[in-house]
């Protein structure tokens, strides 16, 4: 990995789950700069990574090699604004954000074109993430190759078009909202049923993952291996949830 000086812009959720996913992988990062307004977050972040560095202004990250803009849509805008002035010839600039076209973070910064966009998900904290990724045409392959090295670690870095992210960040990034409370609930209900947590904990890990398999070798038709359906009057009304709201989520992503 030829990155030197990788800064973060925003110390949230994505910025933990990236450093947590070099540190499970035992991967030493040279310089690791992290700009954050909120101080409490800064403080957080400095306690459980102690090899990183707190910047103190915006401009100490905006001349790293890579700049990883994690944060929210709404404020991409006026932090390409506060960095334009600063970006170095032959920096990267990874942003994290949905909705913010590559196309629209070149223009915002007068035409500089060494930019990606990622769709990481919260799996990559253990390094088995799905995390598709689109690259704008300056970025040479041997660009595209030495950023996907620094990706790697996070798990699976497939490149897709960027007209898709948007349906990927639906699909692979927020999927695990759609379980895990589900997974939760019956965590919860074997335990009163009598099963220990370790014994809980088994079920689930082996039951789950070879649930998924399963479903995909055989879609629906996987319902005649099962003698009972304790939800089927519910499952139309549980579908049409997803189908009304990730509709929505994904429109509103898209627009």
């Amino acid at each position: 990995m030829s990155f030197q000086k990788i800064g973060f812009i925003g110390g949230g959720r994505i910025c933990r789950i990236f450093l947590k996913a070099f540190e499970r992988k035992g991967i030493s990062l040279r310089e690791v700069y992290v700009y954050d307004t909120d101080s409490d977050v800064c403080n957080t972040l400095r306690k459980q990574f102690t090899n990183i560095k707190i910047a103190d202004s915006i401009e100490e990250v905006a001349t790293s090699d890579l700049i990883i803009l994690a944060i929210h849509p709404p404020v991409v805008m006026e932090n390409l604004d506060k960095i334009k002035p600063f970006i170095k010839n032959n920096s990267t600039i990874l942003s994290l954000a949905p909705k913010i076209t590559i196309e629209a973070i070149k223009k915002r910064l007068g035409g500089f074109g060494r930019i990606a966009r990622c769709n990481p998900n919260a799996t990559s904290i253990i390094n088995e993430g799905y995390n598709p990724v689109c690259f704008l045409s300056d970025l040479s392959y041997s660009d595209r190759e030495n950023l996907l090295d620094f990706l790697r670690p996070l798990g699976k870095c497939p490149e897709v078009e960027e007209k898709k992210l948007e349906a990927y960040a639906v699909v692979s990034a927020m999927t695990p909202t759609y379980l895990w409370f589900i997974w939760d609930e019956l965590y919860s209900i074997s335990i009163s049923f009598g099963l220990s947590e370790d014994e809980t904990r088994e079920v689930l890990r082996n039951v789950i993952p070879a649930s998924v398999d399963v479903y995909l070798d055989y879609k629906m038709d996987a319902y005649n291996l099962i003698p009972a359906r304790p939800l089927m009057d519910k499952e139309e009304e549980i579908r049409n949830i997803f189908r009304t709201y990730l509709t929505r989520v994904f429109d509103r992503l898209k627009n």
